[in-house]
């Protein structure tokens, strides 16, 4: 028995067999593409969401439309959104499309898209949209945004994921706070790949914008090793390809105890071809502790086991690695690691850098540190150093400015404040992360501690740890000291 088409689809099915990317004349429901799309005799159908009487906003409840092998849908948004609303902590699905024919978007919202795989021992991926095996995905000028990935185990692609084989075609898209993330203890060696994108295909991008996506576990597997990479696109095997032109990666982070490619992560001989692409403020943040293994590599971009590549034009500001502890941390802007190949043309670097957190508190002695903070002898230096820190954020410009009247009378043990100041935020830093109490220095303040790790985001306490560091410096060239502690105290305030 032929499956019975909703009247609305039928409609559709009937004018784009006659006329291509005709609009439909009423209102489709998600249901009934889920239900009754899919039919051996289809092979192609457009449905245009734009004209008058369609729908405003397309709900995905838990079904996805699945495209099959030799068929194609087209769908034109008209700007209008499809979202999920049903999630689950079971293994389940609720992304929009599974696509294993040819499957074309344009100005679409593409939002809240959620796909879980939280068993000891599955995976998943493609948070909004998978694109299987040898499938072709088309997109332009859609935005895709808070979809994604949680997985106990391998997670890839917190909006798109891409099979082997598979072609994506996407320009004129914005990704922003997709993700790939999973914070509880697991039994095995959890991976997490592509905030936004992971694809084992050929990825092609043109005037995109990457903002705010992100791959992280905050959690070690039975082997004290979990990995991160690729905050916005990750590219994980052989034949994998990611080309592109007029790019922006900005804010995008990649955190685990194995952090690799805060923008772009390239693995297992994949390759990589951009131009004009900005990357900014991108980071890969290890938060192994001192008895677990652990790296941060390439802020920006990182390449590994046989990648290749070729940037032309490309800018990278600002973009870094870090650590916890001292674990190896690389290539603020690139990680390009041996055996790969990597050809910069015309390429500019400013302001990256590379740096593990404990390594950089008082000079770079720790020991020093936590001396001073529990040492009787510092009692009221400590004192006043955390009161400063606690209530950076909240002080009025006019208390900023008594403040360093007062510290301007302590030059001599400004050093200590510093090394306090470091402290301190490096145990925010670390309860935020982790949410762990052993490993502070200063246990007695776990309130405030706590209270300021909700308030800051990551990038936030990472630029006021540098700005502390940059203050030391600045006093130590002789700059002037009530600029340097003003800066200092705004970037705490701000932040």
């Amino acid at each position: 028995m032929t499956p019975r088409l909703p009247l609305p689809l039928l409609a559709a099915l009937l004018l784009s067999q006659a006329v291509p990317h005709a609009a439909a004349s009423s209102p489709i429901s998600w249901d009934d593409l889920v239900r009754d799309w899919q039919d051996e005799s289809i092979t192609e159908t457009v449905l245009d969401l734009s004209g008058d009487g369609s729908v405003a906003e397309v709900t995905s409840n838990g079904g996805a439309v699945t495209v099959s092998q030799g068929t194609s849908l087209a769908l034109n948004g008209g700007h209008h959104t499809i979202s999920s609303t049903k999630q689950s902590a079971q293994v389940f699905t609720s992304r929009a499309f599974d696509n294993r024919g040819t499957l074309e978007i344009s100005d679409c919202t593409i939002t809240g898209n959620f796909n879980t795989a939280v068993s000891w021992f599955s995976s998943s991926s493609g948070g909004s949209i998978a694109n299987g095996e040898n499938a072709r995905l088309i997109l332009s000028g859609c935005s895709f945004s808070n979809n994604g990935m949680v997985s106990q185990t391998d997670g890839e692609g917190g909006a798109l994921a891409g099979a082997a084989g598979s072609v994506m075609s996407i320009q004129g898209c914005d990704f922003t706070n997709n993700y790939v993330s999973f914070h509880e203890p697991c039994l095995n060696s959890p991976q997490q790949y592509g905030g936004a994108i992971a694809s084992f295909g050929a990825v092609t991008l043109s005037n995109c914008r990457f903002s705010g996506n992100y791959t992280s576990y905050l959690n070690a597997g039975a082997n004290g090793m979990s990995t991160a990479a690729g905050g916005a696109v990750s590219m994980a095997t052989y034949g994998a390809r990611l080309e592109g032109d007029a790019l922006e990666f900005h804010g995008n982070y990649a955190m685990g105890y194995a952090a690799s490619g805060g923008a772009v992560n390239l693995n297992n001989n994949a390759s990589i071809k951009l131009s004009n692409a900005s990357f900014t403020g991108n980071y890969a943040f290890c938060t192994a502790h001192s008895t677990s293994a652990g790296r941060a590599w390439g802020g920006a971009l990182n390449l590994e086991s046989g990648s290749t590549g070729t940037l032309v034009s490309c800018v990278f500001n600002g973009n870094h690695v870090s650590s916890m502890t001292e674990t190896a941390s690389g290539g603020g802007a690139i990680h390009n690691f041996i055996g790969c190949t990597l050809t910069l043309v015309n390429c500019s670097f400013y302001d990256n850098y590379a740096s593990s957190a404990d390594a950089s508190l008082a000079q770079g002695n720790i020991g020093k540190a936590e001396r001073i903070a529990r040492s009787p002898e510092y009692e009221e230096t400590l004192e006043s150093a955390l009161r400063m820190a606690k209530y950076a954020d909240s002080m009025p410009l006019y208390e900023i400015v008594e403040t360093i009247k007062k510290l301007t009378a302590e030059k001599d043990n400004i050093d200590d404040y510093f090394d306090i100041f470091s402290l301190w935020f490096r145990d925010v830093l670390l309860f935020k992360a982790t949410k762990e109490v052993d490993s502070l220095v200063f246990k007695q303040e776990l309130n405030g501690i706590r209270e300021r790790a909700n308030k800051s985001s990551y990038e936030g306490l990472e630029k006021i740890i540098e700005a502390i560091q940059k203050a030391r410096a600045r006093l130590n060239a002789n700059v002037n000291f009530d600029l340097t502690m003003e800066l200092m105290f705004l970037t705490m305030k701000e932040n």
